[in-house]
């Protein structure tokens, strides 16, 4: 009993949770700076991309180009931008100002980071006709970080009004879901290499983590229900 109360007092605890969320921050941003070390400093390429990338250009087809194509949209960051900023403005008039900053800001790191590593990074995207119409550089892929992060994030406040823990457990599965499937969509109509979208999804989970985990240990902190108040 004595460690059954000491267990549960742990994961109750502002601290242990913030270390908890550093810790799974620190981890996706170690994989990330891996990735990002092998293709934008030593421009190194990954026989898996160029695989993926092949095995995609050939099972093309029009029916799963209109459907991924669909799907990409709700990647897109300017569907994410007005989502966001519609999402923060409820949550501003449900009086949950702390959490309508970190998405905002959470989101705004996210799209500062991705922008300035494309910029630097400089890496071409497969050959396909739809990746010559992007205008911005392959490496990491924007789409996958910043469906990640505000879906992620989404989930997060939704699965905080629902007491049933699978059932909050399936509300975060699904948030992370809808983002690797639109990571999966940039994949398909070839606009990006693999390890664009691996590195965009790991860049966006530090993020996420890191924000997720403070509001947990501010919550616990002050001993109160994060939104039960949204929906």
């Amino acid at each position: 009993m004595k460690i059954s109360h000491f267990t549960i007092a742990l994961l109750h605890s502002p601290r242990f949770i913030l270390m908890l969320g550093v810790f799974a921050a620190y981890f996706f941003g170690w994989m990330f700076s891996e990735i990002a070390e092998e293709i934008w400093i030593e421009k190194e390429i990954f026989p898996l991309d160029q695989i993926t990338s092949a095995w995609m250009a050939d099972g093309q087809h029009p029916l799963g180009q209109q459907l991924f194509s669909a799907l990409t949209m709700l990647g897109s960051f300017k569907w994410l931008a007005i989502l966001a900023l519609a999402v923060a403005g409820l949550l501003i008039y449900k009086k949950l100002r702390l959490e309508s900053i970190i998405l905002l800001g959470g989101f705004a790191l996210t799209a500062i980071s991705i922008m300035l590593i494309k910029f630097l990074s400089d890496r071409t995207r497969p050959y396909s006709n739809l990746s010559l119409l992007e205008n911005t550089m392959s490496f990491p892929s924007g789409h996958m970080a910043h469906s990640l992060f505000v879906y992620g994030f989404l989930a997060y406040l939704l699965s905080r009004c629902v007491r049933n823990r699978m059932h909050s457990l399936w509300i975060m599965i699904s948030g992370v879901g809808l983002a690797g499937m639109i990571g999966i969509s940039r994949l398909y109509l070839n606009v990006h290499w693999l390890s664009d979208v691996l590195a965009g999804f790991t860049l966006a989970a530090a993020y996420l983590c890191l924000c997720i985990a403070y509001l947990e240990s501010a919550r616990h902190n002050n001993n109160e229900a994060l939104p039960n108040k949204i929906i």
